[in-house]
């Protein structure tokens, strides 16, 4: 496919990426006519971001456009340099494991599917309302990787991270613990936990406090 490095266009496909310098040239062009979202779910294992794409990152984040990205694994120097960038608390990270199927969402429209190694573009209505679901799918049910530099010492446990994430969401008790497999009295336990930890007396004023201890405020 694509070996004289022309687009290929046929109905619903939009263009098809070798990888490599055709994959980022691609994404710039992409990303520079964005003007809302690019939203990732992937299996791959982030050590280090392409210094190139972090630029593209810090580009977009400048212009407005919301960046949230779900892996298998990011790690923490990643996370770290993402937080650096002038998203002012609007970017989201969150790592979830056994995610099947690489994607980006550009303003929830526009489909950048992987298929082995090579991207496939398409903005068929149908693509896009499936690749909204899932990564919508992966959003709430992944974990937030949090940045090292946070100003209030606070330890909340792996499981209370995901409770304020999914609280975040308006999701019930009864909800939260379906999610996580457990209780609705040890869900209602951790947020009395977490009452305690972040000094709030209402779920409203703890989503206030997580989001602005989340964003290092």
């Amino acid at each position: 496919m694509l070996s004289d490095r022309r687009h290929l266009w046929m109905d619903g496909i939009e263009a098809i990426w070798m990888p490599g310098d055709e994959c980022r040239t691609g994404m710039a062009e992409l990303q520079a006519h964005c003007k809302h979202t690019v939203e990732s779910a992937g299996p791959w294992t982030h050590q280090h971001m392409d210094p190139d794409l972090m630029k593209l990152h810090r580009r977009s984040a400048a212009r407005g456009v919301l960046s949230r990205a779900i892996r298998a694994h990011i790690a923490p120097e990643v996370a770290c340099t993402a937080a650096s960038c002038l998203c002012h608390g609007e970017y989201y990270y969150g790592e979830r494991p056994q995610i099947p199927l690489g994607l980006h969402l550009v303003d929830q429209a526009i489909v950048v599917l992987d298929v082995g190694g090579v991207a496939v573009v398409t903005s068929d209505r149908i693509a896009a309302r499936h690749a909204r679901a899932f990564v919508a799918a992966a959003q709430q049910t992944s974990r937030p990787v949090l940045p090292r530099d946070r100003r209030r010492d606070l330890r909340p446990t792996l499981r209370q991270l995901r409770i304020l994430h999914l609280m975040s969401y308006g999701l019930t008790d009864e909800k939260i613990a379906a999610e996580l497999t457990v209780t609705s009295r040890t869900v209602r336990n951790d947020v009395a936990g977490l009452y305690v930890m972040f000094e709030v007396q209402s779920r409203f004023e703890l989503g206030a406090a997580y989001r602005g201890w989340f964003d290092g405020r």
